[in-house]
């Protein structure tokens, strides 16, 4: 299928939409060329598991937040590789900063929804902000053919905002096996402990 251009709140039916596709990969890209300072710029990506309540599962819940805190989901249908290179040449990898793996057939039944957040490490140090952030987007793409499906340009000035909620994915209430992807690209204050409060956990700075 070609390439589809998302608009902000659209929704899509991964696995109506692309029927063929076991293993998504979810990558984000963006420029910090506004950012002027001494400081290194760290962004983060957070995929998190959260049960029909909006908490992340339990028992330990940090290793259901993929990403930042964890490089795997315990049922294995998310993974973390970062800006990690495979090996392999002209693959869709190269494009992103920080990607996500997703496959839904592994995701244990209590996942209800996977939040996709982008946040800054050590924001409130470095006095850093989202406004310094260019040509930012996020594109879900077939992990086993690297061909991108949708690409979402989060072009929202996020002048003041320290994370960003690019994309949420949500099992259909009427079929477990079905998958949904939003686009949302709403910016956040007080980077990752702004919503860990949300996700039924407490800030990590008080």
């Amino acid at each position: 299928m070609e390439m589809i251009n998302l608009r902000k709140g659209e929704v899509i039916n991964l696995r109506k939409q692309a029927p063929g596709t076991k293993r998504f990969g979810i990558g984000l890209s963006w420029k910090t060329a506004r950012y002027t300072g001494q400081a290194d710029f760290d962004l983060d990506v957070s995929a998190p598991q959260l049960d029909s309540n909006g908490h992340v599962l339990r028992p330990n819940p940090q290793a259901h937040i993929v990403g930042y805190l964890s490089a795997a989901s315990p049922d294995g249908s998310l993974s973390y590789s970062g800006d990690e290179r495979s090996g392999k040449t002209d693959s869709c990898e190269d494009r992103y900063e920080e990607i996500i793996m997703f496959e839904p057939a592994l995701v244990e039944g209590r996942c209800v929804k996977i939040p996709v957040v982008v946040t800054i490490d050590e924001w409130q140090d470095r006095k850093q902000t989202f406004g310094m952030v260019d040509d930012a987007f996020c594109e879900i793409y077939d992990a086993d053919t690297n061909a991108v499906l949708y690409h979402y340009d989060l072009s929202e000035n996020f002048s003041t905002q320290t994370a960003v909620l690019a994309v949420e994915l949500s099992r259909s209430s009427s079929n477990k096996d079905e998958w949904t992807a939003k686009a949302i690209g709403e910016g956040f204050a007080e980077g990752l402990d702004g919503f860990l409060p949300m996700w039924g956990l407490a800030a990590t700075r008080q």
